[in-house]
This record gives C-alpha cells, structure tokens and sequence, in this order.
C-alpha cells in the first residue's frame, strides 16, 4: 500500500490482539437479550433452512432447544422483521429485510473468534470511522452491520461501495483465480487505470508520481462520476 501511496494515520490495529474487547462486546449483546447460544452445523442448516440471499437461511432450531450449558457454541444476532434502509454514495437507496432474506447471523464463531460482521462493526466504532469505502460484493453486509450499530447504539458510517472489476468470465479479479496482481514496482499505471475505471477525469501526462497523482486526486476525486455497475479488465 505503502508503494501506492498508501500511508496509516495511526498505528494499524491486529484483530488478533482484541479479543478482549470483542468479548466484552459479545457480552453487552447476551445481557440485552440481542444474541443466542447456538451448536447447528452447517449440514443441519442447509437441510433445515430455506433459500436466502446468501444461502440456506438459519431456521431458528436452538431458539426452541437451545444447546446444553458448557457445551461449545457459536452466538447468533437475532433480527427482526422491520425493514432497515440506507442510502450508499454510489449505488443509491438500499432496503433489506433481514429476517426474510438473511436470517439471524453468527457473530461469535464456535471456535472462539469474533466473526466479520460484528468485529467490523467494533474496530470502526473504536477507530471513530465515518465513511467506509469498499467493494460492492460487501454491499449485502452493510444492513447487517447497521443491525448491529443499532443494537450497540453506536452510530453507523456513511457507506459507498465501488464497482468490482471483473474478468472476462464474470468474476471478480482475485488470487485463488489466478488474477494478475498489480505492479507495484511502478505504481502509476496501476493508479491511473483504477481512476479511469471509477470515471474520473484523467490526470495530465506529466504526473510522474504517487506523490503528484494524490495530489491531484484529492483536488479532482466526485464520487458521483462513479458508476454503480461492474465492468471487465482490458
């Protein structure tokens, strides 16, 4: 990141060393009756539960016969039937009935670790962020990261979620697919292909650094230039 320009305002922060805090998270969730103790494997779900969004959605089994005490489990987030809404930066109003298309989520994994959902939403309010920009194949996660916000009282960021590039075949550009990684031992082309590929105006010829390119991004950077739709690599 460094290599692009990239530079930390503090000291980045390791999930792993904040247990501590999650747990004391998870706990304010368990005391205001927000989450419950749950042993389903993923077998028994997808053969219990109905089609949702994101696959089988939880059919509620240890609501009606919770685990017995001592043994391991994960920590489900109960939802409600109420819409929850907001409105992206970029793709524009969003609805989502949990409870409907989702279900309850796990937000403490049977193996002891904080799921994403709710460390996300812990380390943003920790680090006081107010606006979160990332990928549009993490747009589905955000009601559930407000759910959350809300049930903590914390207050939710204003989010923009940009569009994917993609290959040939539709995917998403990655590792595990072989995708060529950016070059980092020169940085600009890299730089000025992602600004082309968000719809900005494109910086004169004689930037020559990352230094003089962000200096002209922040000058020129209009998130409504950004389109909402995925497009292809070159």
């Amino acid at each position: 990141l460094e290599r692009f320009g990239f530079f930390s305002d503090e000291v980045p922060a390791r999930q792993s060393h904040r247990t501590r805090e999650y747990q004391r998270v998870l706990q304010r969730l368990i005391d205001a009756g927000c989450v419950y103790r749950c042993n389903c494997s993923r077998k028994a779900v997808a053969a219990q539960g109905r089609r949702g969004q994101e696959g089988p959605i939880y059919p509620g089994t240890c609501i009606q016969h919770p685990p017995p005490q001592g043994e391991p489990a994960a920590w489900r987030f109960r939802v409600n039937e109420s819409p929850l809404s907001f409105t992206d930066r970029v793709v524009g109003g969003i609805t989502q009935q949990l409870q409907q298309e989702l279900g309850d989520f796990i937000v403490f994994r049977l193996d002891g670790y904080c799921a994403y959902q709710l460390a996300v939403v812990i380390d943003d309010a920790d680090q006081a962020i107010t606006h979160v920009v990332r990928g549009a194949d993490l747009l589905s996660s955000t009601p559930r990261q407000i759910a959350l916000q809300r049930a903590l009282a914390l207050p939710s960021p204003s989010y923009a979620h940009i569009p994917l590039v993609i290959g040939k075949d539709g995917k998403k550009l990655s590792k595990s697919d072989a995708a060529f990684p950016v070059g980092s031992a020169d940085p600009m082309p890299a730089l000025r292909a992602a600004w082309h590929f968000l719809g900005q105006r494109m910086p004169p010829n004689s930037l020559r650094n990352c230094k003089d390119f962000w200096r002209f991004a922040v000058q020129e950077w209009r998130i409504e230039y950004v389109s909402n739709s995925q497009q292809p690599t070159t």
